[in-house]
Formats: structure tokens, C-alpha cells, sequence
């Protein structure tokens, strides 16, 4: 990760999770000046005594750590998570969190501000290929995407030189694969239906995505990208290759056990998100591509490592 217009350029983070983790790692290892803003103290631990790494442990959603950052800040990337499940987890990490990034870059603006929204905004449960104009409505939305799209509106005005709102397809990677963890557990019956595309993007390819959002100069202004690997499987489809990869059955799906993961992710008419999300726009602007450009080249690195353990 190189930097524009100064020897060791800034870059502030908010969140220290599974996709923040690995932005301050990159940028660490290339040569930024990286301030942390997490709840979690014991998340941004690792990263002490870094000698450019400084963390700030704080609620996104107070103005506590307006004064403790950085004035001034080459990229600001907002990915936190969303702070347990309920509604107001959500709406208190998402928007409230938005709230006062805004309020603080409107007296520090960053030059590039990038935002990790979800593909979860997109309502559409028949097959159909998704561009960035197809999310749902307000008055379409079911609550959870109402909290994402008011975020993303406030994301899109944040005081800065170019905003980037990165709708993120479903992360995986080390460390984050459920369902091979589930089939490594021994699960043979799935809750719920395999028969809906799962869109899927690489941990590596999302911290890629940011970086590209960044280097590559987009236009001052507002943009709002998907960023998915482009080849959507079934969970079925996944699901049996993963299977046979371990040499086991693949797994029976039962319809009349939906999961309560399952049941969070249901559009506003009860039906399983199933779409194809088209990343192309992003790939046109940015030139980025992924490295890890299907389910099966993702996971093929995962299930070696599996194998040892």
C-alpha cells in the first residue's frame, strides 16, 4: 500500500475486525501512519508497540476520540461491524457511527473517505443481476437495509474529497468459513434452503478493493461500487463441493428448520436473497480484479490449511 504526497502518509481506521485487522496490517507492512478506532481494546492489542501504529479505544458513535485522531488523514476507512444484531446495535454502529465520522471530518476532511457497506442492501430474491442502481428503496426495505442505505447516504457526504461506498458481497477467508466449519463438525442436515446464490468475496480481495478505491484516483464526489468476485454458486453448489473436497456426504437441506442466521438475512417478502451482484463497475473504474476469482479458488488454500491442523 503506497501513499500520495507525503513520505509516510495517514491512514485512520475505524473498526479492528476480520476486514479493519487486515487494512491496518497491509498498511502497516506498507510503510502508513495507521490511528485505530475501536471498541475493542483487545482487538487492537496486536498492533501494540508498533512504532506507527496508535490506538484508540472509543464507541464510533460518541465524539470522545474526535480530539485523540489525527488532523490530518490521507484515507479514512470506515468498516466497523455491526455491534451484536439488534436493530439498535445496528442503527448505533452503522448511522449513529456515520453520524460522527462526518461531524468530525467537517473540521479534519480526509482525502479519500471509503465505507464497507453490504450487498445486503439489494431486496431482489429471483435470480437477477444486480447493479449498483438496483438496491432497495425505503419503502421497499426491510429494517436491517433501511439502517444500511441511511448510512450510505451519510457516508456519501462526509467531508472529504472523494467518498467510496464499497457494497461488500459475503466475506470469507482464513478464519471466517462457516460452512466448512459446519461440515467439518460433522453437520449432514442444513437449516433452511440451498437452492439461492450465496455472492462471496475473498478477505484479500476486500482489502484489495479498499486499496483501489484509494489508489486509484477516482474523480472528487460520491461513488458506490459492489464488490463481489463476479461467480456466485448456490449454497448447495458450495456446499457439496466443499463436501467432497472432505470426502464426506454432501449435506440435506430442510426447509422446515430455518436458522436464525438464515431468518436476518430474509428479504422484506420472506424469500432467501438470490441474486447475481455485478462488480464490473468497480473493476471498470479501478482496474481492480480479484486474486481469488471463484468460491473454489478461495477455499482451495483454506482446506489445505484445515488438512494440517
Amino acid at each position: 500500500m503506497s501513499g500520495r504526497g507525503r513520505t509516510a502518509p495517514r491512514l485512520l481506521v475505524f473498526g479492528c475486525g476480520y476486514v479493519g485487522g487486515a487494512v491496518v496490517e497491509a498498511s502497516l507492512a506498507g510503510g502508513w501512519e495507521v490511528t485505530i478506532v475501536s471498541r475493542s481494546a483487545e482487538r487492537m492489542a496486536r498492533f501494540a508497540g508498533h512504532p506507527r501504529a496508535a490506538a484508540v479505544a472509543a464507541d464510533l458513535a460518541t465524539d470522545t476520540w474526535h480530539r485523540r485522531v489525527p488532523t490530518a488523514v490521507d484515507l479514512a476507512v470506515n468498516c466497523v461491524s455491526g455491534g451484536g444484531g439488534s436493530p439498535q446495535d445496528y442503527r448505533r454502529a452503522y448511522v449513529e457511527g456515520m453520524r460522527s465520522i462526518a461531524a468530525w471530518a467537517g473540521s479534519a476532511p480526509p482525502r479519500t473517505f471509503v465505507y464497507t457497506s453490504s450487498t445486503g442492501v439489494y431486496p431482489q430474491s429471483g435470480g437477477e443481476t444486480v447493479s449498483e442502481e438496483d438496491a432497495a428503496s425505503m419503502d421497499n426495505a426491510s429494517p436491517r437495509q433501511r439502517i444500511l442505505l441511511e448510512a450510505e447516504a451519510l457516508a456519501r457526504r462526509v467531508p472529504a474529497e472523494c467518498r467510496v461506498v464499497l457494497r461488500l458481497a459475503g466475506i470469507y477467508g482464513p478464519g471466517r468459513h462457516y460452512l466448512l466449519d459446519r461440515l467439518v463438525d460433522g453437520v449432514r442436515v442444513f437449516e433452511g434452503t440451498g437452492n439461492f446464490y450465496l455472492n462471496l468475496i475473498h478477505r484479500e480481495d476486500a482489502l484489495a478493493a479498499i486499496l483501489a478505491a484509494y489508489a486509484a484516483s477516482l474523480p472528487p464526489g460520491a461513488h458506490t461500487f459492489n464488490v463481489a468476485d463476479g461467480h456466485a454458486a448456490t449454497k448447495a453448489e458450495i456446499a457439496a463441493w466443499l463436501a467432497a473436497r472432505l470426502k464426506t456426504p454432501p449435506p440435506v437441506f430442510d426447509p422446515s428448520r430455518p436458522s436464525p442466521r438464515a431468518l436476518r438475512r430474509l428479504g422484506p417478502g420472506g424469500a432467501p436473497p438470490h441474486r447475481l451482484v455485478d462488480p464490473s463497475a468497480f473493476k471498470a473504474a479501478t482496474g481492480w480484479q480479484p486474486a481469488y476469482p471463484s468460491f473454489e479458488d478461495g477455499y482451495l488454500p483454506i482446506l489445505d490449511m484445515v488438512r494440517r491442523c
